[in-house]
C-alpha cells in the first residue's frame, strides 16, 4: 500500500517510481528514479469559447465546436455538453451530446444547431457547459450570443382590383395599401 502526496500530482499527472519487497524479501520495481512511471490524466481543449450568430425569426444556424484531448499518454477524456442555466428550451441543441476521446490528440467536432423558431426579436444569451472527466477544467463555459430578427408581418387589401378592359400594349394603375402588422 502506498499514497502519493497531493503536492506532486499536477494537472499533468505525475511521475512515480515504487521498490517494494514482499513478505519473502522479494523486490520488485515500477519505474526508476531516472525513467519513472508516468501517470497522465486527460487535458480538455474546447474552441471557440464563444460564438455569436444572427437569425431571422424562425431560422436555423450550425457551428461548430471543437473538443480535444491535448495529452501525450494515457488517460481517456469523457465530456458532455449541456444547456447553461440562460438559454430557453430548444434555443441550442448539439450533435453529438456527449463522448469519449480514449487517444490523446483526437478531437471530436461537435455541431451547435441553433434554432430561431418562436423566438421574437431580440439578442438571446446561448451559455454551453461542456463537462468533462478532466480533473483541473472539470467544467468550461462556451459564452454564445443568438441575434433574432424578427420577420415583418405584412397585410394587403383583400378588396378586389378591377381593371376592366385593357388593350394589348396600353397600361393601367391602380393603388392598394401595403400595411405592417
Amino acid at each position: 500500500e502506498a499514497w502519493i502526496p497531493a503536492e506532486y500530482v499536477t494537472p499533468d499527472g505525475v511521475d512515480y517510481y515504487i521498490r517494494a519487497w514482499d513478505d519473502c524479501g522479494v523486490a520488485s520495481y515500477h519505474g526508476t528514479f531516472d525513467a519513472p512511471h508516468q501517470t497522465l490524466v486527460p487535458d480538455i481543449y474546447v474552441g471557440p469559447l464563444s460564438f455569436q450568430q444572427g437569425l431571422y425569426s424562425g431560422g436555423l444556424a450550425t457551428q461548430w465546436l471543437s473538443v480535444a484531448s491535448t495529452l501525450s499518454g494515457s488517460g481517456t477524456l469523457s465530456f458532455e455538453i449541456m444547456n447553461g442555466d440562460s438559454n430557453r428550451l430548444g434555443m441550442v441543441s448539439f450533435d453529438p451530446i456527449s463522448g469519449s476521446l480514449p487517444t490523446p490528440g483526437t478531437t471530436n467536432t461537435v455541431a451547435l444547431i441553433l434554432n430561431a423558431a418562436g423566438l421574437d426579436s431580440g439578442v438571446y444569451c446561448a451559455d454551453l457547459v461542456v463537462a468533462s472527466s478532466d480533473q483541473d477544467e472539470p467544467r468550461i463555459t462556451v459564452s454564445g450570443t443568438l441575434t433574432v430578427t424578427g420577420a415583418c408581418d405584412i397585410a394587403v387589401s383583400d378588396t378586389i382590383l378591377d381593371f376592366g378592359s385593357v388593350f394589348l400594349g396600353s397600361s393601367t394603375t391602380q393603388r392598394f395599401p401595403i400595411v405592417n402588422v
